[in-house]
């Protein structure tokens, strides 16, 4: 899925102006939310990993 839309916005940024540009810009912005959103689900979910190991580990 994610292919088809760096494929889609590489094509429409050659195809032309105005609207294809704009389509283009679309596509890769959509790429970098997907980045982004990856990059800081990854964060969040190992570092609650970390917090419920230190739990785990720490005697009580």
């Amino acid at each position: 899925m994610i292919f088809a839309v760096i494929a889609f916005g590489l094509v429409s940024a050659l195809l032309g102006d105005g609207i294809w540009d704009q389509a283009s810009w679309l596509a890769f912005a959509v790429l970098l939310v997907v980045i982004a959103f990856c990059t800081f689900r990854r964060s969040a979910r190992s570092s609650q990993e970390k917090r419920d190991f230190a739990r785990a580990v720490t005697p009580m």
